[in-house]
């Protein structure tokens, strides 16, 4: 049964091992574990194996680069935070957010009729649309000045990530930390928006190479609830 060891760089090149049912990233024979002691899993193989190929590529530590790696390691470790306290982490980083901010800016600049198509591609406005987005989006005048009312977009985006499952969420959490993008990120997880759209809305600010997690995060999203097993299936192998 492989060990586990700590998350530090090797000459040995991650393999994919299936211990339990459950397809583990094992370096030397031992299971990788993420910054916080978790073993590096997954109940989807391919999604292992992309895994294991980014680790080969950006090394062992997740905070290096933009990955699949990253993404799973993101997941395992802050997997089990409180539902509520993630979306309020996301509503908080709202503003930051590149379709918000772009939006935004055409309201203050008073370029901005949500009965028309506000942007363009490669920004997702067909989801923006679809989702409700411009219905919520209301501004209000103040002092001169042309104010977005904060309260009942968020309400918007409330709603979006209630309905989103564990993997989903967490990978929108990883995008906003990452490439400021919840809204795009929801375009793809909830319609079809393209994945090249979303990468050349960040091609400006992000490394090609750490824009290829994008290409696998509607399957990330899409796998079942894991984390416990992943965890448990380890330790109780261990035992």
């Amino acid at each position: 049964m492989p060990n586990l060891i700590e998350n530090q760089s090797s000459n040995m090149k991650p393999t994919v091992t299936k211990i339990a049912g459950l397809f583990y990233l094992t370096e030397d024979g031992e299971v990788i574990k993420t910054p916080a002691g978790h073993p590096v899993g997954c109940v989807d193989k391919q999604v292992a194996v992309e895994a294991a190929d980014a680790y080969n590529q950006f090394g062992s530590d997740p905070g290096t680069g933009c990955s699949l790696y990253a993404l799973l390691c993101t997941y395992l470790d802050f997997g089990g935070t409180p539902v509520g306290e993630l979306i309020a982490s996301l509503l908080q980083d709202f503003e930051d957010d590149i379709v918000y901010r772009e939006v935004a800016m055409l309201t203050a600049m008073d370029e901005i009729d949500t009965e028309e198509d506000v942007l363009e591609s490669p920004w997702p406005n067909a989801y923006l649309r679809a989702s409700g987005f411009y219905d919520h989006w209301e501004v209000e005048a103040q002092g001169g000045s042309r104010i977005v009312n904060y309260s009942k977009i968020s309400n918007w985006l409330r709603g979006e990530l209630q309905r989103l499952p564990p993997h989903a969420l967490l990978t929108l959490v990883y995008c906003s930390a990452n490439f400021r993008c919840i809204v795009p990120t929801l375009a793809l997880l909830s319609s079809d928006y393209p994945t090249e759209n979303f990468k050349a809305l960040i091609s400006d600010n992000v490394d090609e190479q750490e824009t290829a997690v994008i290409d696998h995060l509607r399957a990330f999203a899409a796998i079942p609830e894991d984390r416990e097993a992943v965890i448990t299936n380890i330790e109780c192998s261990t035992v």
